[in-house]
């Protein structure tokens, strides 16, 4: 994701794959603004931070442009930090760069499985 004042790349590729992603981007942050606009309407504290999850949040620099662009802090969530794995059996850089898309398995992973 192009930051401002930033240059993408020097792959015309990559620079062309940045440029068609701005228009999309541009429409997300305004939606993402707009929900936080009428939270704090709602009567609610202004919001101090946006924890990213799912495949999404792996996209390069997502948390920093949002962070720009709203104001706030955007974190990229990281559930594997709050949990014990067999290191063994489970690659630590394979688990931490897949972080983000676990948050939901490891949510109810955790919640446990609730008898009928």
């Amino acid at each position: 994701i192009p930051l401002a004042g930033q240059s993408v790349s020097d792959d015309p590729m990559v620079e062309m794959a940045s440029n068609e992603i701005r228009t999309t981007l541009r429409e997300l942050t305004t939606e993402i603004q707009r929900s936080l606009e009428y939270y704090q309407s709602q009567g609610s504290e202004r919001l101090q931070q946006l924890i990213l999850c799912g495949r999404g949040a792996k996209m390069k620099n997502l948390d920093k442009h949002l962070s720009m662009n709203l104001g706030i802090d955007v974190e990229i969530s990281n559930p594997i930090n709050y949990i014990q794995f067999d290191e063994q059996k489970y690659s630590t850089e394979y688990l931490m760069e897949n972080a983000p898309i676990f948050v939901t398995s490891i949510g109810l992973a955790k919640r446990g499985i609730e008898e009928f």
